[in-house]
């Protein structure tokens, strides 16, 4: 009966990492389109994450003039304003 079970499990172990390579050998061929796709979801996720910390903490995009002036008021530095609320940006 030991024989056996442990004749299975090697057989088990043995199938398993046969599967794995049959899988790892077929995904290799879309490699390509599998890491676009991650590349993409990355972005997703970060620009998600901004969004997320925008609506949290009432951020905004800057406005800039005509004349491509970009004038803050009120601004605040999100790692300086985590650190110490009462910081003050200079002029």
């Amino acid at each position: 009966m030991e024989g056996k079970i442990l004749g299975a499990e090697e057989r088990s172990v043995k199938l398993e990492h046969e599967l794995f390579q049959k899988v790892r050998e077929e995904l290799l061929g879309s490699l390509k389109q599998i890491q676009e796709t991650a590349s993409a979801l990355a972005d997703a996720d970060v620009l998600a994450a901004f969004a997320e910390t925008a609506r949290l903490y009432n951020y905004s995009r800057p406005k800039t003039s005509q004349n491509g002036v970009l004038m803050v008021r009120d601004g605040r530095h999100p790692v300086m304003n985590k650190t110490s609320p009462k910081a003050v940006c200079a002029e």
